[in-house]
């Protein structure tokens, strides 16, 4: 597997999505939401500790497969499009945000 580490010096980029508080809070907030209260406590330690291991897994399998070469020469030939989609898509939103009415 071909690394391209020209957008990610020394491996930075593929690390600190790892280290993101975020993905765990997240993951332990929809435990907290989904158990009951007659849940024991080893389920919910149980799903804690099953979601943090998928969610180093899918963070490190991203980071590993974005930054191969290919997908990275196919990203900067759609770069312009992804981007202007994603720009479109974030103006309404922020458009429908900001003209909201109750």
């Amino acid at each position: 597997m071909v690394f391209n580490l020209k957008y990610a010096p020394e491996g930075r980029a593929r690390v600190c999505r790892l280290y993101r508080a975020q993905m765990f809070n997240s993951w332990i907030a929809i435990v907290a939401i989904g158990l009951g209260n007659e849940a024991p406590m080893w389920v919910g330690m149980a799903l804690i500790l099953i979601a943090t291991i998928l969610s180093l897994a899918v963070h490190v399998l991203y980071a590993v497969t974005f930054s191969t070469a290919p997908v990275v020469m196919a990203y900067q030939g759609a770069r312009r499009w992804i981007q202007g989609s994603t720009g479109l898509f974030f103006s309404f939103a922020a458009y429908k945000i900001a003209t909201y009415r109750q």
